[in-house]
């Protein structure tokens, strides 16, 4: 999550941005088995609205290891899940503000958790082997 406050606008944005070569593979296996859940999550009633369109660096094809023509080549192709986007600046000094920064946090939290969770995973995987190394 991310909340930016300046005399230009105020920015929100959910999601994942730069993930390491381990957890963008581990998101791209998930959004391979569960893509119409994510997709779900993300075209949600007034999703658009608040967030705008899915952001991300992309490849131009479908990382090896997926096929081609996969039902979800358009999430397996990207480097980065999130949403970002820019209100007005004015918004700052009214009380609507955290209203607002809410409405748009709790819309984006249930894609980013479901793009988290394959992370989560591996830090336990990884502390766990951490552990046992000792």
């Amino acid at each position: 999550m991310y909340v930016g406050i300046s005399h230009e606008s105020v920015d929100v944005a959910g999601g994942l941005y730069m993930p390491g070569p381990k957890q963008l593979l581990a998101v791209r296996n998930l959004l391979a088995e569960s893509h119409a859940e994510f997709t779900k999550l993300a075209s949600s009633r007034g999703f658009g609205t608040l967030l705008g369109e899915l952001q991300g660096e992309q490849l131009a094809r479908v990382p090896k290891g997926f096929p081609a023509d996969h039902p979800a080549a358009d999430l397996l192709r990207r480097k980065q899940w999130y949403w970002y986007v820019r209100l007005d600046p004015e918004l700052a000094t009214t009380p609507k503000l955290l209203a607002e920064i809410r409405k748009r946090v709790a819309a984006v939290l249930p894609a980013v958790a479901c793009v988290n969770a394959p992370l989560l995973a591996l830090e336990k995987k990884d502390s766990d082997r951490a552990r046992f190394a000792r």
